[in-house]
């Protein structure tokens, strides 16, 4: 009764306060998760935890495959792993280049969806329709219907859609609280039999030059994807991979 009289007094019921306390618990159930991602796998059975060592290894070898491109090689450009499979699509690897670009360190982004980039943004500075393209994209993935969706980009000097892969810009905030625009490609890969979405990242500038560059470095990417999932496949994934092909179409 003494619980009841409270709950009135504050204007709310039980029903109410009962749901108040599992958000509260909830809250701090993420918050412990975000704390602990980087001590342990987030499927122990496919694949290992990350590491920085592994952070470092996927950065070099990225640097290695744009430094192929003349015009490429001054380009910052980072890589994320997300997993579609789990709850949120939460990113299970990336690249040093990825903390460099939003300020955060590893044990701050492994386990968390890249919503974390997007929520801070003032809500007029948003596109909903980028946003909306790619939890799409991510169902899509889930379900193992990407092969059969293909996305028409949203501005004449965006790569073509392909299927299974997504091209988006959308502002993101650093850990600081800066807005920056975010280009990110998203390709999706097949290892183990097992759905993953690789992330192609870097910050995108109204310029030009540096927007052909970005819809060169996709291409880019997706030549020597091979390579990327070699070092996955030696240093992350618990089997050998068993990837996908598809055939690509680089027109435009």
């Amino acid at each position: 009764m003494g619980n009841t009289g409270a709950s009135v007094a504050c204007g709310c019921t039980d029903e109410d306060a009962a749901k108040k306390a599992e958000s509260s618990e909830a809250v701090l159930d993420m918050h412990a998760f975000s704390r602990t991602t980087s001590n342990s796998s987030q499927n122990p059975e496919r694949y290992r935890m990350w590491t920085e060592e592994l952070s470092n290894e996927l950065q070099d070898a990225l640097n290695r495959i744009f430094e192929k491109e003349k015009r490429l090689e001054d380009f910052e450009f980072s890589l994320t792993i997300a997993d579609p499979l789990i709850a949120g699509c939460p990113l299970i690897g990336c690249s040093t280049g990825f903390g460099k670009l939003c300020g955060y360190s590893m044990d701050q982004i492994i386990g968390r969806n890249c919503r974390f980039l997007v929520d801070p943004v003032p809500k007029e500075q948003i596109n909903q329709t980028m946003r909306d393209r790619a939890r799409v994209f991510c169902n899509s993935v889930k379900d193992g219907t990407h092969y059969d969706l293909a996305m028409p980009p949203l501005e004449s000097w965006m790569p073509k859609g392909i299927p299974g892969e997504l091209f988006c810009a959308q502002a993101n905030a650093r850990k600081d609280g800066t807005i920056f625009q975010n280009m990110f490609y998203l390709v999706a890969v097949e290892l183990d039999e097992q759905p993953y979405i690789l992330g192609l990242q870097t910050e995108l500038f109204q310029d030009s030059g540096y927007q052909a560059a970005c819809k060169a470095a996709c291409h880019t990417l997706q030549a020597n994807l091979g390579e990327v999932k070699k070092l996955l496949a030696k240093k992350f994934w618990l089997t050998s991979p068993m990837c996908r092909q598809q055939p690509t179409d680089f027109t435009t």
